[in-house]
């Protein structure tokens, strides 16, 4: 994948493997990183090329906030990067609102394609926008003591 010059969104890039595959990147000379993270309290990470943007992409108008931020100051995004996750202890005393909150924001969604244009034509440029995303395999997982992430 081309990374010269290319306009990159990484959602959880406030640490872990965001900020690791924004470092990485990094090696490859982007026009810039947007970090999108709920939180950036704890983060000391400082590069040229690389901003941060507080957002909650469990929150669709926050979600949408972002891209049209993005493709007004820097122009239409080249590479998304789905990486956002939270991390919470799973057992069999779980409530079903922390598996589906966990199940909603690690597996990825499959939008009909009638969805997925009506959205996406008008943000992204279908013919060169490259989506990554990452799902963790935990969140499959329910047994007990393990974590649902």
């Amino acid at each position: 994948m081309e990374i010269n010059n290319k306009v990159v969104v990484i959602t959880g890039g406030a640490g872990g493997i965001g900020l690791a595959i924004a470092k990485a990147f990094l090696l490859e000379d982007p026009k810039i990183i947007v970090l999108a993270d709920i939180s950036f309290e704890n983060f000391d990470f400082k590069n040229d090329k690389v901003i941060n943007k507080k957002c909650n992409v469990s929150n669709q108008t926050d979600l949408n906030n972002l891209i049209n931020d993005v493709n007004q100051e820097f122009g239409l995004i080249d590479i998304f990067c789905s990486n956002a996750g939270i991390l919470s202890l799973g057992s069999e005393q779980s409530s079903n609102e922390d598996w589906d909150k966990n199940w909603n924001l690690h597996v990825p969604k499959t939008p009909k394609p009638h969805e997925l244009f009506k959205f996406f034509d008008w943000v992204f440029d279908l013919k060169k926008t490259s989506f990554i995303s990452l799902a963790r395999v935990r969140v499959f997982s329910a047994r007990v003591s393990n974590t649902n992430y």
